[in-house]
């Protein structure tokens, strides 16, 4: 009686399919999960980067904003009004670090040159809304309260402004004074004197808590850029962690081996109707599939020995690779005879 050659062939099959789903199972979850930790550590890495971006961005601009208030500080002077308006609003910056003490080398020259042109058509516009505007008077009001009744102005630099309508008045009082009679300009001239009353109108100056204020600004921008860019690194660690780990594209390999000698081969002979064979390809087939069961098997035992402190050092490239022996393993040194006398020792 023959056996039905079928029943082993479909047993084969089926053993190989069950072990391909089992461990391709395993693999299919593990890198599920490994999807997951890079979409997470991708969309951490995504706003760490975002967040360096905008500290970065912000410090860039805290730092002109200080820049600009160290150029006004340094042009929006009282000898750099006289000293452009002597000159016919022409200041050189040679002349302007000369009046103001200022080092230029802190400074950008081209920054520098192009406010100091702003300003030059500053006081340009000052002058030419101001002096249709302020009186002759022997008394004139302050700026403030010049400012109040004149809201409309297109005042950009307070200081500038100031300085003009104190200028223009100070001569429309002079001019007034010159058409009074001897006693009465006699007796106008003990009045306290528009420059004094000038320096007594100057509000103090915020420059020095803007700058501090900027400063403090700069210090936490530099500071966030620092820490995100520190965890963005971190987060890019560990985004190349959850990457592909080592051993995949072989695993891969066995279980191709295992689908073609397991299950390939015997269904490709059922395919073919064959309802007998003989012993020498029976014990063909069954080798064949005991061959995929033991490259399977060699795959778990090699990734354990690499997974294992002193084991295999790297994974072979191909399912070849897994029956040589690897010179690189680490080994445990032996102890000479010396060194064993000494240790009894």
């Amino acid at each position: 009686m023959t056996a039905d050659v079928n029943w082993l062939l479909s047993s084969i099959a089926q053993g190989s399919a069950a072990m391909i789903a089992i461990v391709g199972g395993l693999l299919v979850s593990r890198y599920v999960g490994l999807h997951a930790e890079q979409e997470a550590a991708r969309r951490r890495v995504s706003d760490l980067e975002s967040r360096n971006a905008a500290a970065v961005s912000l410090g860039a601009a805290t730092r002109g904003d200080l820049e600009e208030i160290e150029i006004a500080s340094l042009i929006n002077d009282d000898d750099v009004y006289a000293a452009l308006l002597g000159d016919g609003f022409q200041l050189t910056l040679d002349r302007l670090y000369y009046l103001t003490g200022g080092d230029r080398s802190a400074f950008d020259d081209d920054a520098v040159m192009e406010r100091l042109v702003a300003l030059d058509v500053e006081l340009k516009n000052a002058y030419g809304h101001l002096d249709k505007h302020v009186p002759r008077e022997l008394h004139p009001m302050s700026w403030a309260d010049f400012r109040s009744v004149h809201a409309a102005l297109p005042v950009e630099n307070e200081g500038a402004w100031r300085w003009v309508y104190e200028d223009i008045s100070h001569r429309e009082r002079k001019a007034a004074l010159a058409q009074l009679d001897t006693w009465e300009r006699a007796a106008e001239s003990s009045r306290i004197d528009i420059d004094v009353l000038r320096s007594v109108q100057m509000r103090p100056s915020d420059v020095p808590s803007q700058r501090r204020q900027l400063m403090e600004r700069i210090e936490r921008a530099d500071a966030d850029a620092l820490a995100t860019a520190h965890e963005a690194r971190l987060a890019r660690e560990a985004l190349d962690a959850s990457r592909q780990p080592a051993g995949f594209s072989l695993a891969i390999q066995v279980l191709t081996s295992l689908t073609v000698l397991g299950i390939v081969l015997p269904v490709v002979i059922m395919g073919l109707a064959v309802d007998e064979l003989p012993a020498l390809w029976r014990v063909t087939v069954i080798a064949v599939f005991f061959v995929g069961l033991g490259v399977l098997l060699r795959f778990l035992f090699v990734y354990a020995s690499f997974l294992r402190e002193g084991g295999r050092r790297s994974l072979p490239k191909t399912v070849f690779g897994l029956f040589w022996f690897d010179k690189k393993a680490v080994t445990r040194p032996t102890m000479t005879p010396r060194a064993t006398r000494g240790a009894r020792s």
